[in-house]
């Protein structure tokens, strides 16, 4: 997967439309700019870790 930029990443995210979709950004945004774990994201968004990481 290609690296873009926070910036580039959070024009996209404002532009979505879908809410499942944008909640699964925002996690996976989570877990890696800010370098958390997937089951620290997942336990903000209460989800399970295998829905940020797939």
């Amino acid at each position: 997967m290609a690296e873009i930029s926070r910036e580039k990443f959070k024009q996209i995210y404002r532009k979505e439309k879908d809410l499942r979709v944008a909640k699964r950004m925002a996690a996976t945004n989570m877990a890696h700019y800010n370098r958390e774990s997937a089951q620290h994201a997942a336990d903000s968004s209460m989800q399970c870790p295998n829905w940020i990481l797939t």
